[in-house]
């Protein structure tokens, strides 16, 4: 039987891996398919966007040498057999174990196409494969280069569960537009690793020149802060958190032979570098983190093992994250910590309160928050980000996945179960049922989100991996479009035809409805000239035959994010937004220039007498980079505003220029100064 699935929220609908969209199976034995599943996205032209499900375990030339198989959304069938894939990536040598660890939805050499990197830490040297997307027909050979680092964390080869996500490649740390590389290290083989490291690697487009060991081409080496401590067993780039167009690192650790973790670190993205750390610093302790969470539990609980992107789960426009504590509970009940994003950075370490905004646990669960947990997907169209939670060794190792619809922001304690909306159970074979889980990306182009679920104890630990397709709206997916208007406000109710950049772009479409009974979607591109990625927007019907259609993106002179809804856009440029199914629907919007701020101004004297000196501070902020020219701007008065003087300025007064987070100019960089004695 196959189905289309309504999740409805507050509604329970328990449903089995017969009610799969497509199936993917496999006929060895203890090869464990599904033991990581990927979405890729693009990384081909004219081709519909790719996904990866790996074998680690498969014996091909020798032992455990594993395979990878990529497949791309576009299915004649609804059962299908591993051997069909597209493109196989193997394992030449013993214990290379290809598929073990992958990372995924990156695009991080700028040619508007995804890349794809695995890592191998049971082989010799040469653990690091980057297949470039631009290379891909030489993919099943060989991968684009590789990089050398002998401390990647190794798999539990005694529970084979334990498993977490060691690089990240989605999203983007400096602003330059082209997605980074991280990638966490916990292992002390060369005696140069006690503490833990994560290396970053700022994507650039000469990335394939990059060659030797990992440490050496790092850009920045984070080290954990005491000894085996193993800071980067997991590791994620978050999706801007506080809504200023840089992407962010979250940095868990774990130790697996304890089972204990500790903290969670995190850096906000910067400009320079990353935002807590100084000019030029090429190996920083994460001591110097902007936020460090600590575990409540004395590191008993497991917080840490899994750090997770989520997108935006409370519909604030700002992107989440979550820390899992796997081993919460007498009986390792476990939890899920979710952190909402805000124009408030988190900062300091967090050790007598956790600053959660949610914690997500059950009295029936086993280790949940071990490993799989999707966010950044939307299952039922209502724009927000939903959770997918894997608890593959519930129900006797058989496991099970919960589907969370975020239609209410969730606080404070909460049980699981009483925010499920749909619960995927296994069949008598089925194995491991969520032990990796992935957005499917969107298979019937109806804006709503597919999922992909990995369970590699099913048929004698053969493997199997499954599409669920959710679809409870209808998409016109329209020829034409009566009207397409653009605003500056929620309301929508101030018309534009340009704005700068900084500020939300309200959309609105009108035009036929498909299904009177249901709210509708409509699937608009945005084409940015300053962009190698276009940006995919849904719009919602405001009520059911209403046939106009909302939705909003947000203007960032960075890069542009799917996930974030932010659209990279540079002044006096113009945008393009447009239908993926109709060339007749395009219209253009200007980008205007940024007015530059400036606030928190504050005055404090430096001196006495004729060494009298006052030090102006201010925030500057200006997102398109202007010269600011303070030459007769700032006056004085000494009779209460009767009558005004020109200062006498020293200091910086002329072509300042400043970047999208704003800069304070104080003591410690660039003040104005006021000479009273020149003046007075």
């Amino acid at each position: 039987m196959v189905m289309n699935i309504n999740i409805i929220y507050g509604a329970i609908e328990q449903l089995s891996m017969d009610d799969a969209r497509v199936s993917i199976n496999h006929s060895t034995e203890n090869d464990l398919l599904g033991y990581s599943v990927h979405y890729l996205g693009k990384i081909k032209n004219n081709d519909p966007p790719y996904f990866l499900i790996s074998a680690p375990f498969n014996n091909g030339s020798s032992t455990d040498t594993g395979k990878s198989f990529l497949f791309h959304s576009q299915f004649g069938k609804r059962n299908i057999d591993s051997t069909e894939a597209l493109i196989t990536l193997s394992g030449s040598v013993e214990n290379e174990e290809h598929g073990l660890y992958v990372a995924s939805q990156g695009d991080i050499d700028g040619d508007g196409l995804n890349d794809l990197i695995t890592l191998h830490p049971s082989l010799d040297s040469n653990q690091i494969h980057i297949y470039l997307a631009k290379d891909i027909d030489d993919w099943s050979s060989n991968p684009s280069l590789t990089l050398t680092e002998p401390n990647l964390t190794p798999e539990d080869i005694t529970n084979r569960y334990l498993a977490s996500q060691t690089a990240s490649i989605a999203g983007d740390l400096n602003g330059d537009g082209i997605d980074d590389i991280v990638i966490g290290s916990t292992r002390n083989t060369d005696a140069s690793n006690p503490n833990g490291r994560v290396v970053i690697i700022f994507g650039k487009t000469s990335i394939d020149t990059l060659s030797g060991n990992l440490t050496d081409v790092a850009d920045i080496t984070l080290t954990g802060t005491s000894s085996g401590e193993n800071a980067g067993y997991s590791v994620s780039i978050i999706h801007d958190i506080n809504n200023d167009g840089y992407d962010e690192c979250l940095i868990g650790t774990y130790d697996e032979e304890s089972e204990s973790g500790s903290k969670s670190f995190l850096i906000y993205g910067s400009h320079s570098n990353l935002n807590s750390f100084t000019e030029g610093e090429s190996s920083v302790s994460l001591s110097e983190s902007d936020a460090i969470f600590h575990s409540k539990n004395s590191g008993t609980d497991g917080f840490g093992h899994a750090v997770r992107s989520l997108g935006d789960i409370n519909g604030d426009s700002f992107g989440d994250f979550a820390i899992s504590a796997p081993n919460t509970g007498d009986l390792d009940e476990g939890a899920i910590y979710l952190y909402y994003g805000s124009s408030s950075p988190f900062s300091g370490d967090y050790i007598s309160t956790n600053t959660f905004s949610a914690k997500i646990a059950s009295s029936n669960s086993y280790f949940l928050g071990l490993n799989a947990l999707q966010g950044q997907v939307d299952l039922n169209g209502d724009l927000i980000h939903d959770l997918a939670i894997g608890e593959f060794l519930a129900n006797d190792d058989n496991g099970q996945v919960h589907i969370v619809t975020t239609n209410e922001t969730l606080a404070g304690n909460i049980e699981l179960t009483s925010i499920a909306s749909a619960k995927i159970v296994p069949n008598e074979s089925d194995g491991k049922i969520g032990f990796s889980i992935s957005s499917g990306g969107d298979l019937n182009v109806d804006g709503i989100h597919d999922i992909l679920i990995g369970s590699n104890g099913a048929n004698s630990n053969k493997g199997l991996t499954s599409f669920f397709q959710f679809n409870s709206v209808s998409t016109p997916n329209p020829s034409t479009i009566d009207t397409l208007s653009f605003y500056s406000d929620d309301t929508f109710s101030s018309p534009i035809t340009e704005l700068s950049r900084g500020n939300f772009l309200y959309i609105e479409a009108k035009t036929s409805d498909p299904d009177t009974n249901k709210k509708n979607l409509i699937q608009l591109e945005i084409d940015s000239s300053t962009s190698t990625k276009n940006l995919s927007l849904t719009l919602l019907e405001t009520a059911k035959n209403s046939g106009i259609y909302r939705g909003k993106t947000y203007l960032v002179g960075t890069r542009t994010s799917d996930i974030s809804k932010q659209l990279k856009a540079t002044k006096s440029t113009s945008i393009t937004v447009k239908s993926p199914f109709s060339n007749d629907i395009n219209e253009e919007f200007d980008i205007s220039n940024a007015i530059p701020s400036i606030n928190n101004i504050s005055a404090e004297q430096i001196g006495t007498l004729n060494n009298t000196v006052v030090r102006i501070n201010y925030w500057l902020q200006d997102y398109d980079n202007d010269p600011i020219n303070f030459t007769n701007n700032i006056e004085y008065s000494l009779d209460d505003g009767t009558s005004w003087n020109t200062a006498s300025l020293s200091g910086t007064t002329t072509d300042i220029t400043s970047f999208d987070l704003g800069i304070t100019h104080n003591a410690e960089f660039e003040p104005l100064l006021w000479d009273l004695p020149t003046d007075l």
